[in-house]
């Protein structure tokens, strides 16, 4: 797949995200018909990430990295809304998993108190242990913010 053929076959709006077929690829597509609305687009036997299809499209070119969804939402590929990232942005930009016991982004308890910890470019580092959740989210927040910038999500 190359910027041209991507142009040929398919339609991007940046200003929705929303993608449609222009030429049939396949004998059930229709043209003007939506694509993509699962994150992925199949193409010729091979599936492509609608956020890395929007790159080759407007750019001309792949990403040479990840593509990050500053929203957190996979399927929402408004060109402004993506950016390139390393994989510790990508991480870093995460919302907090699902079912965390504390509900605090980077905080684990042990025993009675609280422990917060960062991970970044692939070395976690303990950033203390803590009295309650709270204090040990405030060091988690200084920390992304030092390591991530605009890439930091508290939550």
């Amino acid at each position: 797949m190359n910027a041209k053929l991507v142009r040929e076959y398919l339609d991007y709006d940046p200003n929705t995200g929303i993608w449609r077929w222009k030429k049939a690829a396949y004998k059930t597509v229709k043209i003007g018909t939506i694509t993509g609305a699962s994150g992925v687009i199949g193409f010729r036997g091979k599936n492509y990430r609608t956020s890395r299809l929007a790159w080759l499209y407007m750019k001309g070119r792949w990403p040479r990295s990840l593509i990050d969804h500053k929203d957190t939402n996979p399927k929402n590929c408004r060109w402004e809304n993506l950016r390139p990232a390393t994989y510790s942005q990508n991480r870093a930009n995460s919302p907090i998993k699902y079912g965390s016991k504390t509900k605090f982004k980077g905080v684990t308890r042990v025993d009675n108190k609280f422990t917060a910890k960062i991970g970044c470019r692939g070395v976690y580092y303990n950033l203390g242990v803590f009295n309650t959740a709270e204090a040990a989210h405030v060091a988690y927040c200084e920390a992304a913010k030092k390591h991530f910038g605009e890439f930091a999500r508290f939550s």
